[in-house]
């Protein structure tokens, strides 16, 4: 049989820059991404994949999901279950700390891209989309806290994904009424047939 490999590098044969220009297409999110690794590089040299605070009880729900006795629970934390679940059902392999650590990275580069994305549709610019999704990346309390719940930032990632959410509605309904106030236009503003009187 045909490996995958081979079908895309006949695909690429034929067509060489659909390819480079996916690449070229992504390529501001391809550096966020880069600079966002080098960002907790920083992060880890400087203050290291450490775990404080709050992030002791979320450590100890995350163990309780797991089936382990723990010598105290923080009740509050079932209106939070979402880091226990991660960490039991899909992070099982991992110890509890660094199951935690995981999904604040993936929220980190999630409100990486969220913060470009919203910022760039909103002043249709992707530079100012860029340098926004820059600011928040290297902030003192992303930098300093992000991958602990300290910072939480997945609160932010959701409160972000809402307002993103929430101005692709917006657009798509503009975008709606625009086609059908642009439709209804050009219906008022056909020309009748010209009627032709008969001979006779």
């Amino acid at each position: 049989s045909t490996s995958w490999g081979r079908i895309l590098f006949c695909q690429f044969r034929r067509n060489p820059m659909s390819l480079k220009e996916k690449i070229a297409g992504k390529k501001i999110y391809i550096l966020l991404f880069l600079l966002g690794m080098v960002n907790l590089v920083v992060f880890w040299r400087l203050y290291g994949f450490h775990t404080n605070n709050d992030t002791d009880s979320f450590i100890d729900m995350i163990k309780f999901f797991r089936g382990i006795d723990i010598a105290f629970f923080a009740e509050p934390r079932y209106l939070n279950p979402l880091y226990a679940v991660i960490g039991s059902k899909l992070l099982f392999f991992i110890s509890a700390e660094q199951s935690l650590i995981t999904t604040n990275i993936i929220f980190y580069f999630g409100l990486i891209f969220l913060t470009f994305g919203l910022i760039k549709r909103v002043f249709q610019n992707n530079f100012i989309g860029f340098v926004s999704a820059i600011t928040v990346m290297t902030g003192y309390p992303m930098l300093r806290y992000a991958l602990t719940q300290v910072q939480d930032v997945g609160g932010y990632f959701w409160f972000l994904l809402t307002l993103y959410a929430g101005w692709r509605w917006w657009e798509d309904k503009r975008r709606a009424s625009n086609d059908v106030a642009r439709h209804d236009f050009v219906k008022s503003k056909k020309i009748p047939p010209r009627q032709t009187r008969r001979k006779g």
